[in-house]
């Protein structure tokens, strides 16, 4: 019996940057949170293109207090 092939799905990723200063330089701290598992390449672009899927971009309240709780933030994708 053939195997179907099997789209390639994705998860959406949302990636954080956290900066401090410590003794003797700034150190920079790269982390991430998952968003959604098991999208589609289409459902994973729809989200990233989003204006509300960075911290430069956003405009809705909520967004921006999270953007000032958390610093900068941007969504993306990696495929799983």
């Amino acid at each position: 019996m053939a195997r179907r092939s099997r789209a390639p799905q994705y998860r959406i990723m949302r990636f954080f940057r956290s900066t401090r200063l410590v003794q003797g330089g700034v150190v920079t701290r790269l982390g991430y949170r998952v968003m959604r598992t098991n999208v589609t390449m289409e459902e994973a672009k729809a989200w990233c293109a989003s204006p509300e899927a960075s911290h430069r971009t956003c405009t809705t309240p909520y967004k921006r207090r999270y953007t000032a709780r958390v610093g900068e933030w941007f969504d993306g994708w990696q495929e799983i």
